[in-house]
C-alpha cells in the first residue's frame, strides 16, 4: 500500500510539473511562430504595395524602420528572397518578377501560382514558401516569399525547448523520488502502527472469547438451552469471526507474505461452490443461474481463490433484491473473466470506488447482513497477491456486476 503510495505521488507531482512546463513550452513556440509568421506576412504586403518590388528602407547607416516583429533594415531587401508571378483570369503567365530569387526557375514558379490559385486561398504555404494572392483588375498577383530559414528557425526552436523539457524533467524527477520517501513516511508509520495495533488487539481478544465460547457451552450442557446463553454464543462467534478476518487482513498486508500456488481447474472450483450455495439461494426465495466453461485453469491458490469465491457469493446472497436472480459466469476471452450479478435496490446508494475499502459498507444497517465491510477488501488483496484484479460497475440501474480478470 505505502509502495502504490509513494508511487502515485511521484506520478502526480510528475504529470503536474510536466502539464506546466508543457503548456509554458508549447505558448512559446506558437509565440516564435505566430511572430515568424507575422513578419513573413508583413514582407509580402510591402511587396504587394510596391507592385511586387522591395522598397529600399533609408539609407546607409541610418536608424532600422520597426514596420514588423523584426526591423527593417537597407538590406532587408537583400536577405529577403521572393519572386512575383502575374496570371490572368485563364491562369495563364502575363508577367514575372524573378530577380530576387535563384532556386527557382520562371517555368516552376508559373506553376507553384497556378497550383496556388486551384487551392482558392489567398495566404498560405506552398513547401517552404509563403504566399499571398491578390486578385487585380484583369489577372491575379501572386507573391512567394522563401520562408525556409524562418521555418527551420522554428525548427530548431522546437527541438531545443522540447529537449530542454526532457533534461528539466529528469533532473526535477531525482528530487521528487528521493523526498516522497520523507513525504509518504508519516502515512507509513501510521499505517504500521495500524497493523500492529490490529494484530496485537485481535490476538488479544482471541484468548479471551474463546474462554467465553467454552465456558457458554459448559452452561448450555449443564443448565440446557436459554435465550441468554444462545445469545452470548451467537455474538462471540460473531466477534470471533471479526477477529480472524481482521488478522487475515493483517496477513495480507504484509509485503512479505506468501502462500503455496499450484496449477488449479477453476472451472470444477467454481462450479462446486456454486452448487454448495444453490439451495440456501433457493431458501431465500431467490433463483440462481450460473454458466461456466468447462477445463479453465489458472495459477493461483486454490483456498485462497476459494474464499474469494465464496465472498462474493455471499455477498449477492446477502443484497440481492427480493426474489432476485444471481447470475454467476466464467470464461476466457484474453484473461480469466469471473462474474457475479444480481439485482440490487439501494444500487444509487453506493460508492463504487471506496466499495472495496475496509470497513465500508453499503448498508447502514450492521445487524441485517451480519458483515462487517471486510468481505470485498479481503477478496481485493487476495487477488493483487494472485496478480489479478476486480472491479464493481452497474450493467444498468439496480443491477451490480463484480468481475475478477487473472
Amino acid at each position: 500500500m505505502i509502495k502504490k503510495l509513494r508511487v502515485r505521488f511521484i506520478l502526480v507531482a510528475m504529470l503536474s510539473f510536466l502539464i506546466v512546463l508543457l503548456m509554458l513550452v508549447l505558448t512559446i513556440n506558437w509565440i516564435i511562430s505566430y511572430s515568424y509568421r507575422k513578419e513573413i506576412d508583413s514582407r509580402i504586403d510591402i511587396l504587394i504595395e510596391n507592385d511586387g518590388i522591395f522598397p529600399v528602407f533609408g539609407d546607409p547607416g541610418t536608424e532600422p524602420i520597426k514596420v514588423s516583429f523584426l526591423p527593417f533594415t537597407p538590406e532587408t531587401r537583400f536577405m529577403t528572397r521572393y519572386f512575383v508571378v502575374y496570371l490572368d483570369d485563364s491562369y495563364q503567365m502575363t508577367e514575372t518578377l524573378m530577380d530576387a530569387i535563384f532556386s527557382v526557375t520562371e517555368d516552376q514558379a508559373i506553376s507553384y501560382a497556378q497550383d496556388v490559385l486551384l487551392t482558392n486561398q489567398t495566404i498560405g504555404w506552398y513547401g517552404d514558401y509563403r504566399y499571398k494572392v491578390v486578385q487585380l483588375d484583369s489577372q491575379y498577383m501572386i507573391v512567394f516569399v522563401d520562408a525556409f530559414i524562418y521555418q527551420t528557425t522554428i525548427d530548431t526552436y522546437q527541438i531545443i525547448s522540447f529537449s530542454l523539457l526532457a533534461i528539466i524533467l529528469i533532473f526535477v524527477s531525482i528530487p521528487i523520488i528521493i523526498f516522497s520517501k520523507k513525504v509518504v513516511l508519516p502515512i507509513a508509520k501510521n499505517h504500521e502502527r495500524q497493523k500492529v495495533f490490529i494484530t496485537n488487539a485481535s490476538h488479544e481478544l482471541k484468548t479471551p472469547l474463546t474462554i467465553i465460547q467454552a465456558n457458554t457451552e459448559i452452561m448450555i450442557k449443564m443448565n440446557g438451552d436459554n435465550e441468554w446463553l444462545k445469545s452470548i454464543m451467537r455474538q462471540s462467534k460473531t466477534l470471533t469471526n471479526l477477529v480472524n478476518k481482521m488478522i487475515e487482513i493483517s496477513k495480507l498486508e504484509e509485503p512479505l507474505y506468501s502462500f503455496p500456488m499450484q496449477t488449479i481447474n477453476l472451472s470444477s472450483l467454481i462450479q462446486k461452490i456454486v452448487t454448495g450455495y444453490e439451495m440456501f439461494i433457493h431458501q431465500q426465495v431467490k433463483t440462481l443461474k450460473y454458466n461456466i466453461e468447462a477445463d479453465i485453469m489458472c495459477l493461483g491458490n486454490q483456498e485462497l481463490l476459494s474464499e474469494v469465491v465464496e465472498l462474493l457469493i455471499d455477498n449477492a446472497m446477502k443484497y440481492c433484491s427480493e426474489k432476485g436472480e444471481i447470475v454467476v459466469s466464467l470464461y476466457k476471452y484474453k484473461k480469466i473473466i469471473f462474474e457475479i450479478t444480481n439485482p440490487f435496490d439501494h444500487s444509487n446508494d453506493i460508492d463504487l470506488e471506496q466499495l472495496f475499502d475496509r470497513f465500508y459498507r453499503q448498508d447502514p444497517s450492521r445487524q441485517v447482513s451480519g458483515s462487517y465491510g471486510l468481505g470485498l477488501s479481503i477478496a481485493r488483496q487476495i487477488l493483487q497477491h494472485h496478480r489479478a484484479s476486480i472491479k464493481a460497475f452497474l450493467k444498468e440501474p439496480n443491477l451490480i456486476t463484480f468481475v475478477i480478470e487473472i
